[in-house]
């Protein structure tokens, strides 16, 4: 899995055009004055990562990035996008299919792009959800309202950006699949906020038995990047079967429980690495984390004290 950045500023709307690969657009400046806008863009395994922004209204039209179902969310947006005669709110997330034509008005706006390959989200939605993909976008450009986790789901995808971008030395492909695991995780959400999901029967041994079996999966490959999709895959139980037995049986749901898995996981094996030339970022990525400063804040959170001073002292016992 190989990544590709590329990042740039315009002074003119018909460079800003021509600069995100895979979209065929014509850029119209509707507003008056001096233009300025950027782009931001990473491409890696079946995903196209991009923020663009633009201090004019534009019109926009051509065709979107073909074979892909795409997701769009304003971190700030002058007023409601129109995508194709819908109006996709500044609180909502925007979804269309990628083999359409487009035809965009945009207000000045910071906006935040996922572009997912339609075979890669084919399978991700049918294997953790039994999600049709067919079926649930055939009905062209949606404006999903996603019950507040809109403005999480902009975050995650400005904060994966960035830290993917940044990374002068590059990224290994453990490290790539688990950043490709966490973008599609946000997804599924987001359609069952479309859908009218009744929450599933289950007895109370039958969401404990969910969550023994959860939690044995995990512990038995910590070595392995493993996210929520993983465990529905394995159990064979959707994403709400699996939320619903972690929360009556253990009071969180899965994606914070599997943290704190790995962050117990992490502190034992800093305490015991004392005696050896270990570093933190060794021991942690045997616990499938790629994201090594958002893993040493919440270490702390949870702990009181950064990774590195847990390593440190267990070394001063020794």
């Amino acid at each position: 899995m190989i990544l590709t950045h590329v990042s740039s500023s315009f002074e003119d709307v018909s460079q800003q055009s021509v600069a995100v690969e895979g979209w065929p657009l014509q850029y119209v400046q509707m507003s008056s004055g001096r233009f300025s806008g950027s782009s931001k863009e990473v491409r890696f395994g079946g995903l196209q990562l991009f923020r663009e922004t633009s201090n004019a209204t534009v019109n926009q039209f051509g065709a979107s990035r073909g074979n892909c179902v795409v997701f769009g969310y304003a971190l700030r947006v002058a007023g409601p996008i129109v995508v194709n005669g819908t109006a996709i709110l500044p609180s909502h997330i925007g979804v269309l299919r990628g083999d359409r034509e487009l035809d965009a008005m945009q207000p000045p706006m910071d906006l935040m792009v996922l572009a997912v390959d339609s075979a890669l989200l084919e399978d991700h939605f049918f294997a953790t959800a039994c999600i049709d993909l067919d079926k649930w976008a055939r009905h062209g450009v949606l404006s999903v309202e996603a019950r507040g986790r809109a403005a999480h789901f902009g975050a995650e995808l400005l904060e994966v950006l960035e830290v993917l971008s940044g990374e002068r030395d590059g990224w290994d492909a453990a490290a790539l699949e688990g950043a490709r695991e966490d973008l599609l995780a946000l997804l599924v959400p987001i359609v069952l906020a479309q859908q009218n999901e009744t929450r599933p029967t289950l007895s109370v041994f039958g969401r404990a038995q969910i969550v023994r079996r959860a939690r044995e999966f995990v512990l038995d490959r910590i070595s392995e990047p493993l996210r929520v999709s993983d465990i529905c895959r394995h159990l064979r139980v959707s994403p709400r079967a699996l939320q619903y037995s972690f929360q009556d049986t253990l009071g969180t749901n899965p994606v914070s429980y599997l943290k704190l898995l790995r962050l117990n996981g992490a502190r034992r094996d800093l305490i015991a690495a004392g005696n050896s030339a270990l570093q933190v970022k060794d021991v942690v990525a045997r616990w499938g984390v790629w994201h090594l400063s958002r893993f040493s804040a919440e270490y702390r959170h949870l702990f009181g004290e950064l990774p590195s001073a847990t390593l440190q002292a267990a070394r001063s016992r020794c």
